[in-house]
């Protein structure tokens, strides 16, 4: 058949862009200095019917819940099957489904109209979590994993969304035997084994880690703690700390680091909005032209009701007159308030 002119609501100018957007029924214009302009679809009453459709997340802890959202063209009915969850089908046009067990779940959708049907399947779309934890304290310290190995004990695992791993490592990081300006020389307690990612030369790749599942209806006012050393010379380079809870990933919910120093710096995060909730915690590390990563004893537990006990460390401790340094606490046992004093210093 014959092309057909079709301009209803569309500017008189040149266009740089065209899109359809099946799910909106809309054609979309960009135009040279007129914006982005919108009109609907010529309705076609024979015009077959086109599966789409997304979810409102592709995976997470067992109990998830998940929308899917159908952007099927042409269509007046629709039939849903997904294999491992609840329920297993559905005819509504937008379900909700349970996923309660481990596993890589298909989805498929057929969309039909009186012109005919049309079906869409995506493989392995869901993605549950197998381990859950529900015992505290959680504790992992990688003492127990084997070096240069990629694959970890108690649930943590490397990111198949990214293109480098961590991996476990003891002693002086392999970077740092040419640079001291870069990476560990051991781990956070000294003589065990810590994660490393080193991004020496890596060409601003990612690299993720994710946690397994953590069920906190067993704890009172949970935190999550954790020991990172975060040292290079130059302060390119990221890493985050995100957390997925009900089915969407909370990002940075700390701020984002670039570089601390030649130290190891713990980090506590309230857990409390997520109480009772299954989550899932992940490290989003970015790497830089010259600089490590470097992740050790990592702990899941309720909040300690004793007295904490002071603790801190230092940027520089010894230099020239005039230096500036930066302290940060590093006190157990989660203090509320601070009072510092520095003889000598100002303040």
């Amino acid at each position: 058949s014959d092309w057909m002119q079709f301009n209803n609501g569309l500017p008189n100018v040149r266009v740089d862009d065209l899109e359809i957007n099946i799910g909106s029924g809309k054609i979309l214009a960009g135009t040279y200095g007129r914006g982005i302009w919108a009109s609907p679809l010529r309705d076609d009453a024979n015009a077959k019917p086109i599966a789409d459709f997304d979810a409102s997340s592709k995976g997470g802890c067992p109990g998830i819940t998940v929308t899917f959202t159908n952007f099927s063209a042409n269509s007046t009915s629709w039939s849903w099957t997904f294999p491992g969850g609840t329920p297993s089908s559905s005819t509504a046009k937008n379900p909700t489904v349970t996923y309660s067990t481990q596993g890589n779940y298909n989805v498929t959708l057929i969309a039909t109209s009186a012109a005919g049907s049309s079906t869409k399947v995506r493989t392995g779309l869901i993605s549950i979590s197998g381990q859950s934890i529900n015992t505290f304290p959680y504790v992992q310290n990688f003492d127990n994993d084997t070096v240069g190995k990629t694959n970890f004990t108690k649930g943590w695992v490397n990111g198949t969304d990214d293109e480098k791993d961590w991996f476990v490592h003891t002693g002086v990081a392999p970077a740092r035997v040419s640079n001291p300006k870069v990476g560990p020389a051991g781990d956070h307690t000294g003589g065990g084994k810590y994660l490393l990612f080193e991004s020496l030369n890596a060409n601003w790749s990612k690299a993720y880690l994710y946690s397994p599942c953590f069920n906190l209806s067993g704890l009172t006012n949970p935190i999550f703690e954790f020991h990172e050393h975060v040292w290079g010379d130059d302060y390119s380079g990221e890493l985050h700390v995100d957390i997925l809870a009900n089915g969407v990933w909370n990002l940075d919910v700390i701020p984002m680091v670039s570089q601390i120093g030649d130290f190891w710096f713990k980090k506590t995060i309230d857990l409390s909005t997520y109480a009772n909730q299954n989550i899932r915690i992940r490290f989003r590390a970015m790497s830089a032209y010259s600089k490590d990563f470097a992740l050790d004893d990592i702990t899941v537990k309720s909040k300690p009701t004793v007295a904490p006990v002071a603790n801190f460390v230092a940027t520089v401790t010894s230099e020239f007159l005039g230096f500036s340094t930066q302290f940060f606490d590093q006190s157990e046992n989660v203090p509320t308030s601070y009072s510092w004093s520095f003889p000598g210093g100002t303040p």
